[in-house]
Parts: C-alpha cells; structure tokens; sequence
C-alpha cells in the first residue's frame, strides 16, 4: 500500500473567503494561505507543523509508503479498525537514510476499507511514492488525522538497495575513508530515483571527492547529474565554489577521467 490537483482545497478556500458582494473581489493577501494557492501539493511536514487551518480542507501529500499500521482510536474518530484501514508513510522530503527520520513515519492516513482508494494502494511496496489527496479530517493532540480518498502512484521512488549505499556512504564519510565513501554513494545513484534524491547522493559524493583531493572528478561528476536531473541551488553553489578554486590554482587539483555519464531521469510527477 505504500491526484492531481488541488482543485478540492481551492474551490473550498475560495468559497470561504468569498466577500458577501460576490465572487473573486478579494485577493489572497499572501503570508502562508497566499503561498498555498499557488502549490499543486504540499509537503506533509508543513501540514504536520501547521494543520489547523486546514481542518475540513482537502489536500494533496506526495509520500513515502512504509505500510499499513494499526489503528488505536481512543478518541472516538470516524476511523474505526471495522471499517478504515491506517498507512505508515514518510514525507517526500524525508531522509530516510538518518535513523530517527525513518523510526518515525507518520501514521495518521486513513483508508476506507473496500474503496477504490483501499485496492489502489493494496500491496504497494515499501518506499513507493504516491500523491494522496483527502480531507484533514480530525486535529488530535495536534497531529492532521487525513481520510484519504485517492491515490496516484508515482514512477519514480527509493529503494532498499539505494538506501543501504545512502547510509553506508555516510557512515565511511565519518570515517574519513573518503574514497570509500564516494564509492558507496556513486552506488547509491540510478536512474529511478527522485530527482532531488539523485542531486543529493552526487552532492555527497562530490564532496567526499574533494576531501580526498579530487576536485576535477567532483566537478565532473557533480555537472553530469546536473545535466541530467536539472540543477537546485545547493549543488549550483558547490559547483561555483568549486569552480573558482579550480581556476585560481588548477595545479593543485588532481586531473581525472571524465565521469560516467548518468542515465535517463524517470519522471516523478
């Protein structure tokens, strides 16, 4: 078990801000509703940090499925073990490579049990990414309890075997075993990732390069996912940083084969 627009919430915060002289005489005056009109989803750890405005509201989440959890409802919910069933999932932003991240997956989406929805999602593997959008439909003790009522399934996702070289990468670069450690992350790297998982694994990998003296390799290796998964601004900077000092001493640096050129990016969305 591991969407489309936001037409839902929209049409919903329009109607609730409409002015009693009509329709569309008012404009979002900015700040966090104003910012929300513009997004197609939303991260779940921002309506985690901010749910009650959103009480009543539908919204669209990309996620990490972990599984199907256990329903323990001493609050008298609607979501009752008889008829919904509760999923284990993770932001998509996420870093499920740090321990306490991945020990702690939200755990209030709810299912009801012989929807469509329910067999969508019957069997999805562990770290599928999916859009589901539903109705935030309890606040409790300030966590967004969400009765999901579709889902689209995402091509592509993490896997275990990306995962394993994820944190094995970190581990040696704490080590300082600098080869080691790039080695593991250039590993960790394919071609179904997300796009902003494959921009963060040539991240480190380039800076494991360059603390093992291989700023012409990590620049290469750097400008070749970038080519391939469009640039963000942290791994622009590296490369502009990386870059001058190239150009004010180049002797310094040791010269490299050209990197292996990235395959094909899946598309996410």
């Amino acid at each position: 078990m591991k969407s489309s627009l936001i037409c839902t919430i929209l049409l919903a915060m329009t109607v609730v801000a409409q002015p009693k002289g009509g329709v569309g005489q008012q404009k979002p005056r900015g700040g966090w509703w104003g910012n929300l009109l513009s997004e197609r989803t939303m991260e779940l750890s921002r309506l985690v940090d901010r749910p009650e405005g959103l009480r009543g509201h539908s919204v669209s989440l990309v996620i990490q499925l972990r599984g199907e959890g256990r329903i323990d409802n001493p609050f008298h919910t609607r979501f009752e073990a008889e008829t919904y069933i509760s999923l284990e999932a993770w932001g998509d932003d996420a870093e499920l490579w740090v321990r306490e991240v991945y020990d702690r997956p939200f755990q209030h989406l709810f299912v009801k049990r012989g929807s469509e929805v329910a067999r969508t999602l019957d069997g999805a593997p562990e770290y599928s990414r999916w859009v589901l959008t539903g109705e935030v439909a309890e606040i409790v003790k300030g966590m967004p309890w969400i009765d999901v009522a579709s889902a689209r399934q995402l091509k592509a996702r993490l896997d275990e075997p990306s995962l394993v070289n994820i944190v094995k990468g970190y581990m040696l670069r704490d080590l300082k075993r600098w080869d080691a450690a790039a080695s593991a992350f250039h590993a960790a790297d394919g071609v179904t990732l997300p796009r902003h998982v494959r921009a963060m694994i040539a991240r480190e990998e380039a800076k494991a390069l360059v603390r093992g003296g291989k700023m012409t390799l990590a620049v290469s290796r750097l400008e070749a996912v970038v080519r391939v998964v469009g640039e963000d601004p942290r791994s622009a900077a590296l490369l502009k940083a990386w870059r001058a000092r190239l150009e004010r001493a180049p002797s310094r640096h040791r010269p490299s084969k050209p990197a292996p050129k990235s395959g094909p990016v899946i598309e996410s969305r």
